[in-house]
């Protein structure tokens, strides 16, 4: 049996395959390609191509945001579409066959965030305020504090791995910027972007200062 999840089923002799975003450069641009000729505004030129790699790669390759941008192609050039895209959770649609919550971003991520855990979702927010992959034990110093302490941290973000908003690579963890984008907008609802924008300054500065007074010590490699 074939099942597509959000997360694991955790059934005895499960086979999971994680499905990840498309390729913007190649697939995810091809995708948007296909959908503008279905409307019958087909990308052609070599500055359309460009474009479509281009928000393609904006949109992160995943394949609901490339679906949501060319249903505005109807009416639009694909670079109005790409030019007038402020943020990423403002596509929507205005029909479709799919599940109601298909038809704009913001509510497909909301759905998933409604899924998670309390405090799955409070580190979601604080999470936003990475810009790359970090390390568990830099959450663990920049996002800790009030219900998450360190086991319970340690909970939410196996939970948010296994419900796939977040990647893993090694001991790596990354959030797709949309879906640090919908973070943000919630951390701005708790208040907590200036204390969390802080705690993360703060802690890097201390990496830069350590990494300077070890400079010319047995440590510099």
């Amino acid at each position: 049996m074939l099942t597509t999840s959000r997360e694991p089923l955790g059934l005895p002799g499960e086979h999971v395959i994680e499905v990840a975003p498309l390729p913007a450069r190649t697939d995810g641009a091809e995708l948007l390609r296909a959908r503008a000729a279905l409307l019958g505004t087909p990308l052609v030129s070599l500055e359309e191509v460009r474009t479509a790699v281009r928000l393609s790669r904006r949109l992160e390759g995943i394949p609901l945001a490339i679906e949501l941008a060319a249903g505005q192609l109807a009416d639009r050039t694909v670079e109005q579409v790409d030019r007038h895209l402020r943020s990423r959770l403002e596509l929507t649609a205005d029909h479709g066959n799919g599940p109601s919550r298909h038809r704009a971003l913001r509510t497909t991520i909301g759905w998933s965030h409604e899924l998670c855990e309390p405090a799955e979702r409070l580190l979601w927010a604080r999470l936003s305020v990475f810009r790359g992959d970090v390390t568990a034990d830099t959450v663990q110093q920049v996002c800790a504090g009030g219900p998450l302490g360190a086991e319970a941290l340690a909970a939410a973000l196996a939970g948010l791995e296994r419900k796939s908003v977040l990647s893993r690579r090694g001991n790596r963890y990354r959030l797709l910027d949309t879906l640090r984008e919908y973070g943000s907008t919630w951390l701005d609802e708790l208040g907590e972007t200036a204390t969390l924008s802080h705690r993360h300054a703060h802690y890097f500065l201390e990496q830069a200062r350590r990494a300077d007074a070890g400079w010319w010590g047995p440590d510099q490699t």
